[in-house]
């Protein structure tokens, strides 16, 4: 079981980051403000929808800033990957 914890598209829409945090029975009852502690995945998609990338992540919160290139995306300590062309 997963929830989308954050997700940024390239100005010009053709790509998209999406970080979803997994959910498991033992964080489902953490408390408030724990919410970035969930370990994830971060998943890089094209405009049609298509799986082009993907990496773990032990917290969601670890991914704070995605930069958009115009023939890469970086998030610092978690990824960085070419586009294609």
């Amino acid at each position: 079981m997963s929830e989308e914890y954050l997700s940024s598209t390239r100005p010009d829409g053709k790509y998209r980051v999406v970080v979803s945090k997994k959910h498991s029975l033992l964080n489902l009852g953490s408390g408030p403000g724990s919410s970035g502690d969930a370990p994830g995945v971060v998943r890089l998609y094209d405009q049609q929808g298509k799986l082009l990338q993907e990496t773990k992540v032990e917290m969601v919160q670890q991914v704070e800033n995605v930069e958009w290139g115009v023939k890469s995306v970086y998030i610092k300590l978690v990824a960085d990957w070419q586009l294609p062309d």
